[in-house]
């Protein structure tokens, strides 16, 4: 497999360890892997398209498209030199255990408050190659949002499903008008998997409703301003945005205040916590 001719630019890939010094590394495609030499590789890739999974002995792996390089640069002569960081690690293990591991069709790593890649295996055993962070999205038909697991690199044994709560929220002292959109997601992650609801149920204040995880912390975001950037790529709500934290145990329905902050489960409503 030829992988310096073809459509796009020609590229020379590098690889660098955290304190950016060069570092070899390995570039998997289409069942082939080549070695990425200190040097560099020389490639021909659209800068805007995956390309391959980059990885190596002791690295984290990471799925590499060149416009989304650390660094990306242009040559003297025409060319682009792209830059990739990757972390040392061991992969992360995640087993699931309990009522719901079976229906479990998706883990994701967190690369900071960005989108990881997708961990391999299937339920109820997974093996993330993840970047920075020790936290995984586990997506489940059980719930509507994900949940959220703490797993370090050196943990053992099987991490419980939690169970479902079917939580349901509504914003009564809210003006209909600023109730047209509705986001909720897990707290502190990227929100690209939130559930959002924008339908004149809403509006006449019917309460929304979401299957979430037992026990785990939710985000609720109130206002037009709310989509869709938030729920797509950042994980931080847009200025102005009304937001609550709460952590369904039960399957209630919660009265939000319009000033938004933390929220006991079911029925208080307080300052932030």
């Amino acid at each position: 497999m030829d992988w310096s001719s073809g459509p796009g630019e020609d590229i020379l890939l590098r690889v660098v360890d955290r304190r950016w010094e060069p570092w070899p590394a390995t570039l998997t495609r289409g069942g082939v892997t080549r070695p990425v030499p200190v040097e560099g590789l020389r490639v021909r890739a659209r800068p805007d398209a995956r390309f391959g999974r980059l990885g190596g002995d002791r690295l984290a792996a990471r799925e590499w498209r060149p416009d989304a390089s650390d660094r990306w640069e242009p040559a003297a002569d025409g060319s682009f030199i792209a830059t990739v960081l990757l972390y040392p690690g061991k992969p992360i293990d995640v087993q699931l255990a309990g009522p719901g591991a079976d229906v479990v069709f998706r883990v994701r790593c967190h690369d900071g408050r960005e989108r990881g890649v997708v961990c391999a295996g299937r339920a109820p055993r997974w093996t993330c190659e993840c970047r920075m962070s020790s936290r995984v999205s586990v997506y489940s038909d059980r719930w509507s949002v994900p949940w959220i697991v703490e797993r370090r690199r050196f943990d053992d044994g099987p991490v419980p499903v939690p169970a479902a709560v079917d939580a349901c929220f509504r914003f009564p002292e809210v003006p209909a008008a600023e109730r047209t959109v509705v986001v909720i997601a897990p707290q502190d992650v990227p929100n690209e998997s939130a559930m959002e609801a924008t339908s004149t149920a809403v509006e006449s204040g019917e309460p929304v409703c979401v299957r979430a995880p037992w026990n785990e912390p939710l985000v609720i975001g109130l206002g037009g301003a709310f989509s869709p950037h938030w729920s797509v790529r950042s994980a931080e709500p847009a200025p102005g945005t009304r937001t609550w934290i709460t952590r369904p145990v039960e399957g209630a329905t919660v009265d939000l205040t319009p000033e938004g902050g933390w929220v006991s489960w079911p029925v208080r409503v307080g300052p932030t916590e």
